[in-house]
């Protein structure tokens, strides 16, 4: 019976030696920072943060990134602390609010687009103690941005530790606020085609805006379809991979300049107003995007653009930006196109009236069509076969 007990106390002190080993170790304090604002606990919150030394080292990070042009130290670390001074107590309120906030979605303080109450800890890749500092790197995961590393800095508090700094903070900060434009993206997008470059290798394009609304302010756009007007940009990501990036290119030509503001119409089935791929079956023949803009009733233009190692850029119609067009553009041979477009230009000696017929070679390395052959039809005329 007595060795019974003293062998029932040994189990005891060894559990509460684990017990103090492990919730006085980075982890636990860790966990109970994620605990503390899923149960809106602003109060244990503070306890294993340091508000004011992490959002001093925050605007410490911010201040230091706009300063990379040789100014003084000493000059830097002066606007620093005045900054500092209003900063950091409006930045304590801010996480405050959003910890005690009645709202089920709940996101990481400093960190505001990574969803909290989806968070996990998927592996810890280093705890490093020197003393009484600790450096912890570990392996996260939430819903909204995916797998990301959190780099921290750690003071023991005599009985738990306590988060003193974020060290690669701005790089999440930049991976958040990534990953939130890529979903506005994936939102907003009013067309998304598939696209190949010339390899075949496979491309996502997302035509989107941040101001689009509905319009039909022209007469030549028919009463009952939907017609979007808007800053356009254009967005690619390759097949298999969640990146989505915003291109450089401007969608629309207004004929003086390239613009990015244009109309799409969702009901054209003649594509004299809209966005689509023209498909190659070729070998070594990129897919073309092509942009359609109405100018009239009977007369428009369109742009071209084809993607080249990552990067979509729009292809030139000889020395012209865009080519006038009342047709789709079509592929009718290897690196060969046509198109077509109307004319009601007429003089007092020539009469311009008819379809004017283009041929095109596409000469992908310098992104080029070359014209190679023009046809005109008048109205009087049967129609090319073309």
């Amino acid at each position: 019976m007595k060795k019974f007990f003293c062998l029932l106390m040994l189990m005891v002190l060894i559990g509460l030696g684990y017990y103090y080993w492990t919730t006085t170790q980075p982890i636990y304090s860790l966990n109970k920072v994620i605990t503390s604002v899923v149960n809106k606990d602003w109060t244990s919150f503070q306890k294993y943060v340091d508000v004011d030394g992490v959002g001093k080292k925050f605007v410490d990070q911010m201040i230091n990134g706009k300063f990379q042009t040789g100014a003084k130290q000493e000059q830097i670390t002066m606007f620093s602390e005045a900054i500092s001074s209003f900063a950091i107590p409006q930045i304590k309120d801010q996480i405050r609010n959003q910890i005690e906030s009645t709202d089920d979605s709940k996101n990481m303080p400093f960190l505001l687009d990574i969803d909290v109450k989806t968070t996990k800890i998927v592996s810890v890749r280093q705890v490093e103690k020197q003393g009484k500092i600790a450096i912890v790197i570990l392996n996260l995961q939430s819903d909204n941005v995916g797998d990301f590393p959190l780099k921290i800095k750690m003071r023991d508090k005599d009985g738990y530790w306590q988060v003193s700094e974020i060290l690669n903070l701005e790089e999440l900060l930049l991976k958040a606020a990534k990953t939130k434009e890529q979903k506005m993206i994936l939102r907003q997008a009013r067309y998304k085609l598939q696209m190949k470059d010339s390899a075949g290798n496979e491309y996502n394009v997302y035509i989107f805006s941040n101001d689009e609304r509905s319009t039909n302010k022209s007469s030549w756009f028919p009463g009952h379809h939907r017609v979007f007007e808007g800053e356009y940009s254009a967005a690619i990501s390759q097949t298999g991979n969640d990146l989505v990036t915003v291109q450089a290119v401007k969608l629309f030509s207004n004929f003086k300049e390239e613009t990015m503001r244009g109309t799409f119409d969702l009901d054209d089935e003649t594509k004299k107003n809209s966005a689509y791929v023209v498909s190659s079956t070729f070998e070594g023949q990129p897919d073309i995007l092509v942009v359609s803009q109405r100018q009239a009733a009977t007369t428009g233009w369109l742009k071209a653009f084809m993607i080249d190692d990552g990067v979509l850029y729009p292809i030139a119609f000889g020395s012209s930006k865009m080519a006038a067009s009342n047709t789709p553009l079509r592929c009718v041979a290897p690196m060969l196109f046509h198109s077509s477009a109307f004319s009601n230009a007429r003089s007092e000696t020539e009469d311009f009236r008819g379809v004017f017929y283009y041929a095109w070679k596409l000469n992908p390395s310098i992104r080029t069509f070359d014209k190679v052959d023009q046809r005109f039809v008048s109205y009087k005329q049967p129609k090319l076969d073309w």
